[in-house]
Parts: structure tokens; C-alpha cells; sequence
């Protein structure tokens, strides 16, 4: 039963061609373990936007590994870009933030875009540096939200969203469990403060 958990979770945790909805491939996945450092490198691709779609062309890159059963994202330490069907082609890591790393392309209208991304992890030895069942994840839909009512917000993007809410003395509640639907009214006198 334990070898086939574990069979189970290799077979989760390779590297992730998302759906066509979004038009976000991920090829040529590989890890090279050092010290201090190591790093995951892979391409990431998409074709041109159709049907009118507003989907965005940069993409939020990140990784996630097995930590004894748990999925947990890796933090990073720095981010490359090479290879790029796009000269002004980037990627871009957010101060203070070691969850991922945004690439910037160009196939919002005509062009297919393709580009080999590196991202490098800090550890103390070789062994940290490579932990077990590494997935790499690409997401080009930021949630939206909308108002369909003073208390009823409606979502597109990836779910799950996490909201925080105000209370009517202006005291801020902490995170609310993400809601898995697209469609989410707010508990009575609360103000939505923010999402993600």
C-alpha cells in the first residue's frame, strides 16, 4: 500500500501541461542538485489568444514539492530567462515574494511565444536542494471579481479565492476558507476587503 502512495504521488507530481482553456504548455523539465543552489529549469509556451478571450500573455511561474505527503510551494531565489521567441521577452521576480516568478511574452495577438525559464533555490546541502516529487505550474488567468450585487461578488479565474472581509466597526477579519465557487454572497455585515 506505501509503494503504491507512493507510485500514486510521482504520477501527480510531473511536470504540468495545463488545459487548453488557457493555452499554457510546460516541456523540458529538468533539476540540476548543487550547493548552495539548485535549479529547475523548463520551457513554457503558448499560441495565440482567440475567441476574443482576455486571457493575460504573462505567465505566474512557480514550483511545488512533495514535503512528506503535503504539497508545498518552493521558494526561490532567483529566475532566469533564455531561449525567448521574443527579443523584450522577461521574468521578473516580486520583492519579498519567493513563491514564483512572473514571464512576460507577447502572444496576446499573433504571435506564438515560447521561452526556457530557470528558477533557482538556496539550500545548505545537495540533499535539501532536491526535494522529492517537484511539479512546475503556469498560470496566465489572475482572478477577477465582480460585482452582481452590493453583498454578491462573481469570480473568474482559477479557484480556490481567498477573501478577507471588513466589519461594520472597520475591524478587519482574517482570511475567510476560499469558497470553490464562481458565485459568492457575503455574510451579513461584512465588507469585502480584498482578494486573492
Amino acid at each position: 500500500m506505501k509503494s503504491m502512495k507512493k507510485l500514486f504521488l510521482l504520477l501527480l507530481c510531473c511536470p504540468v501541461a495545463l488545459s487548453a482553456q488557457n493555452g499554457v504548455k510546460i516541456s523540458g523539465f529538468s533539476v540540476k542538485p548543487g550547493t548552495p543552489s539548485s535549479t529547475v529549469t523548463f520551457t513554457v509556451s503558448w499560441s495565440p489568444l482567440t475567441n476574443g478571450k482576455q486571457w493575460s500573455d504573462s505567465v505566474w511561474v512557480f514550483v511545488d514539492y512533495n514535503d512528506a505527503g503535503t504539497m508545498t510551494r518552493l521558494p526561490l531565489s532567483g529566475a532566469t530567462l533564455t531561449n525567448s521567441s521574443w527579443a523584450a521577452a522577461s521574468v521578473t521576480m516580486i520583492n519579498g515574494n519567493p513563491n514564483g516568478a512572473w514571464v512576460v511574452g507577447n502572444a496576446r495577438t499573433n504571435n506564438n511565444f515560447s521561452a526556457t525559464v530557470q528558477l533557482v533555490t538556496n539550500c545548505g546541502d545537495a540533499q535539501s536542494c532536491v526535494p522529492a516529487g517537484l511539479c512546475v505550474y503556469a498560470i496566465n488567468y489572475p482572478p477577477l471579481g465582480e460585482y452582481t450585487a452590493a453583498n454578491v461578488i462573481k469570480f473568474t479565474g482559477t479557484p480556490p479565492f481567498v477573501l478577507e472581509f471588513v466589519e461594520g466597526g472597520g475591524t478587519t477579519i482574517p482570511h475567510e476558507p476560499a469558497p470553490h465557487t464562481y458565485i459568492y454572497t457575503f455574510p451579513a455585515g461584512k465588507t469585502l476587503k480584498l482578494f486573492s
